[in-house]
């Protein structure tokens, strides 16, 4: 029989919408997407299609998109206990920004306002073998989670503390903690918090093991026990775009399934199972939700397409144009990067279309692989690629482009081994600025790159 896990985590319906254009002096033209998302409804959905069953721990009311995330949980067969509360209101969050796009984001069904009683939580946890906790539910609600837990020594807590760290809570269970999952702002902050220099100090503060998820894609093991902490790309020799790495919400289901499942395993060996079947726990993630789910399945996979470029694999325009409307993205921490093959037209002219084509798709790869997490590439069409990377200085840009503009030069490509150049134009997104702004400025780099013997990289 499988093991149970409770998961009480954010699981919403997103609506995204987002003005590309202005019609009138009040109207705007754009695009509205909308989409299932939170950590505790993909960690419960990536749990079931494991060797874990999933109890989702939740709050709706009444109102039509309760009943469509409800829906959708009992296609994917997540067990569900749902607080019923006509008074919460149908969405907590709505808000504008306008970093690249004017944006309206509605978050729907958090637990933020939601009070759980101390009953409701252990009828959940009647049958659990485990608890997946994040730190956003209220303190009152918080309270009676932690009096809940305490009525079950046997039981196993993973908390994630990724979002936010709210100290007054971990606190209150930390000394029932199995592991605790940060991101590199976490950890920084509970340092901070707990008046500590280093991850391991931290480690023996909080007294139990640590997975930190950096923003680079790599991973930090902090074992408690052995005293021991492990970068896993460098212990694994992981390239630096490693999928699993890629998929946080992912690598936490999976370490939850492998500890429910294996109780000789440390923290250490749970991440490293992970990774070395990365391919056999993706497919049969896959398998599970095509068998229970098959439009989901068939839906999904038309929209990866639909944001891919056929022939490169890398975003194509509407695939960028999704990622420039990321709820929350702060998209003046990305440099651009506008990339053009240098005389193109002639290597379609000389050896044909074919030739060209496995040209662009063999550049598409070389800058996907100088993409870390949060970077990405895209075909903007034609011979022409964008990159947008994070975290850059003007002096790192020109190292960065450079260090691409120099793999492709060396690398012979296509099948008839071409010796391909191309030209860069770089610039760094300023606050508040709209995409076509930055993308017109990067174009004007690119200009002096081509007309100042090309091959080479301009940054302004």
């Amino acid at each position: 029989m499988k093991k149970i896990t409770c998961v009480l985590g954010s699981a919403c319906l997103e609506v995204v919408s987002t003005a590309t254009g202005q019609y009138t002096n009040n109207r705007f033209t754009g695009f509205t997407n909308v989409s299932f998302g939170g950590e505790g409804y993909y960690v419960s959905t990536l749990l079931n299609a494991l060797d874990t069953s999933a109890c989702l721990l939740s709050a709706i009311n009444h109102n039509p998109v309760s009943q469509l995330m409800a829906d959708d949980l009992a296609r994917n067969k997540v067990r569900s206990h749902f607080l019923i509360d006509d008074g919460l209101p149908d969405s907590v969050a709505n808000y504008h920004y306008t970093d690249g796009q004017l944006s309206s984001v509605v978050l729907t069904n958090p637990n933020t306002m939601a009070v759980f009683s101390e009953d409701f939580v252990l009828r959940t946890l009647k049958k659990s073998f485990s608890f997946f906790l994040d730190l956003n539910p209220s303190i009152m609600s918080f309270e009676n989670i932690v009096s809940a837990i305490d009525k079950k020594p046997d039981l196993k807590l993973f908390i994630s503390a990724c979002d936010a760290v709210d100290v007054d809570k971990l606190n209150m269970i930390i000394d029932r903690a199995n592991l605790i999952f940060l991101s590199e702002d976490t950890l920084k902050a509970s340092k901070t918090h707990y008046d500590c220099e280093s991850l391991r100090e931290l480690t023996n503060q909080v007294k139990t093991d640590l997975i930190v998820i950096l923003d680079d894609g790599n991973i930090l093991i902090s074992d408690y026990a052995e005293q021991q902490i492990t970068n896993l790309k460098e212990s694994l020799d992981l390239g630096f775009r490693h999928k699993v790495l890629r998929d946080k919400n992912f690598f936490k289901a999976c370490v939850i399934d492998s500890l429910n499942n294996n109780a000789d395993l440390n923290i250490l060996q749970a991440a490293e199972l992970v990774l070395f079947n990365y391919d056999e726990l993706s497919w049969r993630i896959d398998v599970q939700i095509e068998k229970q789910n098959p439009l989901e399945s068939s839906m999904r996979t038309v929209i990866r397409k639909a944001h891919r470029d056929n022939l490169t694999g890398v975003l194509n325009r509407h695939g960028l144009d999704q990622f420039l409307t990321t709820p929350g993205i702060d998209l003046s921490t990305y440099t651009m990067l506008m990339i053009d093959i240098d005389k193109f037209k002639n290597v379609n002219d000389t050896y044909g279309h074919q030739v060209g084509d496995e040209v662009l798709a063999a550049i598409a790869s070389i800058l996907s692989d100088h993409m870390r997490q949060g970077d990405i590439a895209a075909r903007l069409g034609g011979e022409e690629f964008v990159c947008l990377i994070k975290n850059l200085t003007p002096e790192l840009t020109e190292t960065v482009a450079n260090r691409i503009r120099s793999e492709i030069e060396k690398t012979p490509l296509s099948t008839e081994h071409l010796n391909i150049t191309v030209s860069i134009g770089c610039t760094s997104w300023q606050k508040n600025e709209m995409f076509i702004d930055v993308m017109e400025r990067a174009d004007q780099q690119l200009y002096k790159a081509k007309h100042s013997g090309r091959n080479r990289v301009i940054v302004g």
